[in-house]
């Protein structure tokens, strides 16, 4: 199943109830329907790469709870992180479920919605991305010797 047809496949109360249980905040239905129609309006990505939404089960440690993991994981086994992916990207990647939890359509897709949404939606995800990058250029130059730029204000 691809990413899309789980959202769409999704009903909006199982996801809503399946994303308060796993991660103990409820999102208000109007943001959900909004993740919906904006993913729909995307524009599909064919991928030929063979990327593709893996959700696994993490044991618990001395630091944290068990968890759903939710990652990218391309043709040769090499696992990525999704969260700066463009949505459009998403939308056509098969998602596997590695659980052994045998998630419901609902549960997978509340996972899908927190990962995505997780630095917000496509415009503040754009946003976040450039301010990362901005940071990481400032590191680069203050390792090299160059000098930083003022800070504004």
């Amino acid at each position: 199943m691809r990413v899309i047809d789980c959202i769409n496949e999704a009903s909006r109360d199982g996801v809503l109830a399946a994303y308060s249980a796993a991660y103990d905040d409820t999102p208000d239905q109007e943001t959900w329907l909004r993740f919906k129609r904006v993913l729909n309006d995307c524009a599909l990505v064919r991928r030929d790469d063979g990327m593709a939404v893996i959700l696994r089960h993490v044991a618990p440690d001395d630091e944290d709870e068990a968890y759903i993991d939710v990652g990218g994981r391309g043709r040769t086994g090499e696992r990525w992180a999704l969260c700066f992916t463009d949505w459009s990207d998403w939308k056509g990647m098969e998602v596997i479920d590695e659980t052994g939890q045998a998630l419901t359509v609902d549960q997978i897709a509340a996972h899908l919605f927190y990962e995505m949404t997780w630095y917000g939606f496509p415009e503040q995800m754009i946003a976040k991305r450039e301010e990362l990058f901005d940071q990481v250029e400032e590191v680069k130059r203050s390792i090299d010797g160059g000098p930083s730029p003022r800070p504004a204000g």
